[in-house]
């Protein structure tokens, strides 16, 4: 080149290289911004896709737990319904069973009560003939008014009972009193008679005339 000395050259190319250096400072500044930004911008999109995934995917779970509570709950209360209606029927069975116990105990019960009845009355219209009760009879009776009486018997053998009671107790009477009249005749070497009296015997008093 004509006019351009060696320094000119050196100074041209020094502008040249700054020049480009500053080109290329410039270029990887703008590069590393326009990266940063998209990173950036990158980072954000990802954090709310992720926060929108993580969001959806809760509402899923929610939505699943809900579900399965609910389900939970139906089963609890068909179980529950269904126990229900086993204690509704076991109460209901139990309140047969319990109606049918009591008309069976009633039923005994009048059964008992009037077979008492009828042994009662057959003893008491055996006394009232004979005037006399056997000891066994006088047993019987005293084991079986008590349970007519538990057995809510009415009244109407009270009486009859009473007056057995009171024969019985005269007869005994008698008997120990006949028992001591002769005991006391056979002593004084008399009898009794028909009328219940001590007299001496004929040939007992002819031997002491004698």
């Amino acid at each position: 080149m004509k006019g351009v000395t060696d320094g000119d050259y050196m100074d041209w190319t020094i502008v040249v290289v700054a020049s480009a250096i500053v080109v290329i400072l410039t270029a990887v500044t703008l590069m590393w911004d326009f990266t940063h930004r998209v990173s950036k911008a990158f980072d954000e999109k990802t954090r709310k896709i992720m926060r929108e995934e993580f969001k959806e995917n809760n509402v899923i779970q929610n939505k699943s737990f809900d579900l399965r509570l609910e389900h939970q709950n139906k089963m609890l209360l068909k179980d529950i319904n269904t126990l229900d209606s086993r204690i509704n029927n076991y109460v209901i069975e139990q309140n047969k069973e319990s109606c049918q116990r009591n008309a069976i105990d009633a039923l005994t019960a009048h059964a008992l009560i009037e077979s008492y009845k009828r042994d009662i009355k057959k003893i008491y219209f055996k006394l009232r003939e004979t005037g006399y009760i056997t000891d066994i009879d006088k047993s019987y009776i005293d084991k079986i008014y008590p349970l007519y009486k538990d057995l809510g018997g009415n009244s109407d053998m009270h009486q009859k009972v009473g007056e057995i009671n009171d024969v019985y107790s005269t007869v005994i009477h008698e008997a120990y009193e006949n028992k001591r009249k002769k005991k006391i005749a056979a002593h004084k070497g008399a009898v009794i008679n028909e009328a219940g009296k001590m007299v001496i015997n004929d040939d007992i008093q002819n031997k002491k005339e004698k």
